[in-house]
């Protein structure tokens, strides 16, 4: 015996060549025939559209700490900094009878609003918007 005699046949594509009394199998589109070999798996999922963000209100943030101190943080998800201006102005407004509140609150007030404000927009420049 040579060597020629023990190789594989030839690669003939087309319906099983093993299976001449079973009929081919229709072609249709991507379907994996016996004869092909399986595809290789898909390394990454498929593309996702990009989610849509919404927009925060600078304004409206400012406008709700202007109403009540801490609104316009839990307004803008920060609801831990909102707590605790809350509570920094509950505070301030019982320190009014020791007069140190005349000073507290006030800066609670401006610097809730500030807050509010600079972090929305914050939010917004990080997340490609322009407000």
């Amino acid at each position: 015996m040579t060597h020629e005699q023990h190789q594989p046949p030839p690669y003939i594509p087309g319906p099983n060549p093993g299976r001449p009394d079973q009929p081919p199998l229709p072609q249709q589109y991507n379907q994996v025939q016996p004869w092909q070999p399986t595809p290789p798996p898909m390394l990454y999922p498929p593309m996702q559209p990009a989610p849509i963000v919404k927009p925060k209100s600078p304004g409206g943030a400012a406008v709700l700490s202007f109403l009540f101190p801490g609104l316009g943080q839990i307004m803008n998800g920060d609801i831990g900094t909102g707590i605790a201006m809350m509570v920094l102005t509950v505070l301030a407004w019982v320190s009014l009878m020791v007069l140190i509140g005349v000073i507290l609150l006030p800066t609670v007030y401006i610097w809730s609003i500030v807050d509010a404000y600079n972090k929305a927009k914050r939010w917004n420049t990080a997340h490609g918007i322009i407000s």
